[in-house]
């Protein structure tokens, strides 16, 4: 369709983005790359009313913090370098605990570093300084370079002939407005508009402080876990300077989980006895698309609208926000505009996490059979021995734990004849091996 002048975003036009997380400034900085590239002068607003450089949950956004390599890699599609304070560990390897084995997973390449950051400026009960986060170097990134930051909560965006944003402070009239907010935060009320929020469910997350010997046993490597407690589908250590995350995935979790969690001997020996708590919350987490998440000079990004389910939100966010950016730019801002070239991309994550659950539930499945695990730890054994890109099962494990691929690439990895190949040997002698005994 041709769209009249009135649908797209003329010069000086104003932008309004309501939160100012990793989404919304995503689009911010998109968003003045590409009218840079158009020569097209335009003003954005952020809306953000945390102070995101405040430690625990006056400034977090209650996420593991976790960017996969390839989150990193399109940091640089933005001009965007990581100031090394940002950076709180470089994770090199995973490492898979199970039945009082442990065995190292190896990135499929050397390219493939995974890094931890603080989303806010760190733990509540941190004894040390505030950190440098993540998500209040985006923040000043897209303040540098042109948006204006109002620590204001926006309490309703109505439409009329213009969507209009109001606070406790201000009601203004803007040409776009963008829904960036999480999952945990409280929404806008949203006048007309029938835009309805992501369903959601509840993981564990845990702070913890780690003298100075599990520390450096740590290094650079995340520590899962699948033992304890019952209803565990992974759970992780990542290491984070002087912390480590604690953060656990599965259903009906709890405070009561991570007590669980960190009383298992394995988990113990790695981070010893009793550390001390800094921070600890329940955060939601996207599960399935938002509805109507997009309408004639209103689109919602990251959590707001879709993310990869469990794993990778940072870069669903960057993904969403860059492809909503660049059709409110070069297509239009009309609902027709959004759902031919932005809703595609976020379908395409729907369903990618379709594909999700049934790899999750095939690892679920693993989990709860004593041979399916004894076979899994026989052949990353064996691959152990092979090139790091000639190890199938650990490239299954690191794209899983890190979120570093799609989830149809890790099914096809899953289903690759030479895997299941390797698998079927390494369950015969399992049987075998029980036989003889």
């Amino acid at each position: 369709m041709n769209a009249d002048a009135s649908a797209r975003l003329q010069p000086h036009a104003r932008i309004a983005i309501v939160g100012g997380g990793p989404a919304g400034s995503f689009f911010a900085l998109a968003a003045f790359q590409i009218a840079a590239r158009l020569d097209l002068p335009i003003a954005i607003t952020i809306f953000e009313r945390k102070d995101l450089s405040a430690p625990g949950p006056r400034g977090c956004n209650m996420c593991a913090g976790i960017l996969s390599s390839r989150t990193v890699h399109g940091l640089d599609t933005l001009n965007l370098a990581l100031p090394p304070d940002v950076v709180m560990g470089r994770i090199n390897v995973y490492t898979l605990h199970w039945n009082d084995q442990h065995i190292p997973i190896d990135p499929p390449d050397a390219t493939r570093q995974v890094l931890s950051v603080y989303r806010s400026g760190g733990p509540r009960h941190s004894p040390f300084a505030p950190v440098a986060g993540f998500d209040q170097f985006l923040l000043d990134q897209a303040r540098a370079r042109g948006a204006q930051v109002l620590h204001e909560r926006v309490e309703k965006i109505s439409f009329a002939s213009q969507p209009r944003v109001t606070t406790s402070a201000r009601a203004e009239a803007f040409d776009l407005v963008v829904l960036a907010i999480g999952v945990n935060a409280l929404p806008p009320a949203f006048g007309n508009l029938t835009y309805h929020p992501p369903i959601t469910e509840t993981m564990a997350q845990d702070e913890l402080v780690i003298e100075q010997l599990p520390r450096a046993e740590m290094n650079s490597a995340v520590h899962i876990f699948f033992d304890q407690p019952r209803d565990l589908l992974f759970g992780a250590l990542i290491p984070k300077g002087h912390f480590v995350n604690v953060s656990l995935l599965g259903t009906r979790l709890d405070r009561a989980s991570v007590q669980q969690f960190l009383t298992d001997p394995q988990v113990a020996r790695v981070i010893g006895q009793h550390p001390p708590q800094a921070c600890g919350c329940q955060p939601r987490i996207a599960a399935a698309p938002a509805q109507n998440f997009f309408a004639d000079r209103f689109v919602a990004i990251g959590d707001a609208c879709v993310t990869r389910l469990y794993k990778d939100g940072i870069g669903s966010a960057l993904i969403t926000a860059r492809a909503a950016a660049e059709t409110a730019l070069t297509r239009g801002i009309h609902r027709a505009a959004f759902a031919a070239h932005y809703a595609p991309v976020c379908r395409a994550i729907a369903r990618d996490n379709r594909l999700g659950r049934a790899v999750f539930a095939l690892t679920g499945a693993s989990r709860r059979s004593p041979l399916l695990m004894r076979t899994l730890a026989r052949a990353l054994a064996a691959e152990a021995q092979q090139a790091p890109r000639d190890r199938l099962t650990s490239q299954v494990l690191w794209s899983l734990f890190t979120g570093d691929a799609d989830y149809s690439e890790i099914f096809k990895m899953m289903l690759h004849p030479q895997r299941i190949a390797r698998l079927s040997l390494a369950m015969l002698q399992e049987i075998m091996r029980k036989k003889t005994k």
